[in-house]
């Protein structure tokens, strides 16, 4: 069954599309989802979209892909902490497309030498996400939006 709450003018359930689906729900959707339950949407928000992008992509793009590009080669570097970040996100179903998105990051990466791109893409997949969950949620559910 799906459900969604709206709580302090913020819309929570994020996990319950995967839960509902059978598809196991990480520690991390539900953290989401308590942040979302208890301060609403626009404290979820800046985390997902801005604080978790920019810790995120400093760790990965920042201190392991560089780390590692000088024993292992900028190749394969980028495809290791491509697996590894993708791994670490917990639901077996989406990690091909999480992959997929930090091999992307990582090569804006190495193209830009900088992070402010890849932090851009993270934050910007992160909020199509949680927006376009929420609003399927909220539609299964006929709560308004």
């Amino acid at each position: 069954m799906f459900h969604i709450t709206l709580a302090r003018g913020g819309v929570t359930g994020f996990g319950t599309l995967m839960e509902s689906s059978g598809a196991a729900v990480s520690m991390t959707q539900q953290a989401m989802q308590s942040l979302g339950a208890h301060y609403g949407f626009v404290p979820l928000f800046f985390v997902v979209s801005v604080a978790v992008p920019l810790i995120e992509e400093t760790i990965f793009r920042g201190v392991f892909l560089r780390a590692a590009a000088g024993p292992l080669g900028v190749g394969l570097a980028v495809l290791l902490q491509a697996v590894v970040f993708a791994a670490l996100h917990e639901v077996p179903a989406v990690m091909p497309i999480i992959c997929s998105l930090a091999l992307l990051a990582a090569w804006l990466t190495v193209r830009s030498g900088g992070l402010i791109a890849p932090m851009v893409l993270h934050g910007t997949n992160n909020l199509i996400v949680i927006s376009v969950l929420s609003t399927i949620a909220a539609k299964l559910n006929g709560a308004p939006h």
